[in-house]
């Protein structure tokens, strides 16, 4: 908890103004996207729920996709309604439990209400995968092994910034592409997260966060480290231990890499886009 504690008073001191506040972490105007991204100037690429005084809907999309080892594995996150393009900077979550049975919207939303009082904030990615009775190296392992199959998100930010204005994606008669992942997370090198619990609601509502480096090969296993995070504010285990919640982790992570993955999304979803 004291590491914690340091690491977090650092960050603020950083940048008080920015870890403070929950606005600026993942919705910007449109002028201030613009700013963050001069390669793409087009101001018509605003991200707002409501424009034109039209309110949009917002939902929680749940989409599945088919994972290195050929199993089925789940994207969620939060955009409109009617564009279930993909947030691209992401956090993997593990299932660990032979009969799991999460509620993976439930999930999200409780992180999201969190840390920005509603999802459509939230702009960040879960991909959520079931490996019953893994370990932490097992899932370590294929963390790698997605990771080397799918490579970063920063190629889709490449692609989109060298599309024409008026292409959608996904391109007409092309397969789901499932977006990249994140080269390196702010104050780790990897992290990942694992319930083994049969659903996250029960005990003490936590999560093991484990931090590792990338393998140095694809036959040796990382050392890691691991910590076992309350979800939120109001899991059981947060009024016992005190540790940071999984929830404020994710944000201050998503927080400082914000520049490089907010506003290709926006944009991107503003233009109609529903895939990468």
């Amino acid at each position: 908890m004291e590491e914690d504690g340091n690491q977090r008073l650092a960050a603020v001191s950083w940048m008080p103004k920015k870890l403070r506040s929950s606005e600026e972490l993942l919705l910007k105007s449109a002028e201030e996207a613009e700013d963050d991204d001069g390669e793409i100037t087009d101001s018509e690429d605003g991200y707002d729920p409501s424009i034109s005084g039209k309110a949009r809907a917002v939902k929680v999309h749940i989409i599945p996709f088919i994972d290195h080892r050929s199993k089925t594995a789940y994207m969620v996150f939060d955009n409109l309604v009617e564009n279930p393009l993909p947030p691209l900077y992401s956090f993997a979550i593990y299932f660990t439990h032979p009969a799991a049975t999460p509620d993976l919207e439930g999930f999200y939303d409780a992180v999201a209400w969190e840390e920005c009082g509603g999802g459509s904030d939230f702009a960040v990615r879960f991909d959520m995968y079931f490996l019953p009775s893994a370990t932490h190296e097992d899932c370590i392992s294929h963390y790698s092994t997605e990771k080397a199959t799918r490579g970063s998100y920063l190629d889709q930010v490449r692609m989109f910034k060298q599309c024409d204005r008026k292409e959608v994606h996904p391109l007409p008669e092309a397969s789901l592409i499932v977006p990249g992942m994140v080269d390196k997370y702010y104050m780790h090198d990897q992290v990942l997260y694992i319930c083994s619990e049969k659903d996250w609601r029960e005990g003490d509502q936590t999560l093991c966060e484990v931090n590792f480096k990338e393998r140095a090969n694809a036959d040796t296993t990382p050392g890691f480290r691991a910590m076992d995070r309350p979800i939120t504010t109001h899991s059981p285990a947060y009024a016992e231990n005190g540790k940071e919640p999984v929830a404020g982790k994710m944000y201050e992570m998503a927080h400082w890499d914000r520049e490089r993955f907010l506003g290709p999304w926006q944009k991107a979803t503003c233009r109609g886009w529903t895939g990468w």
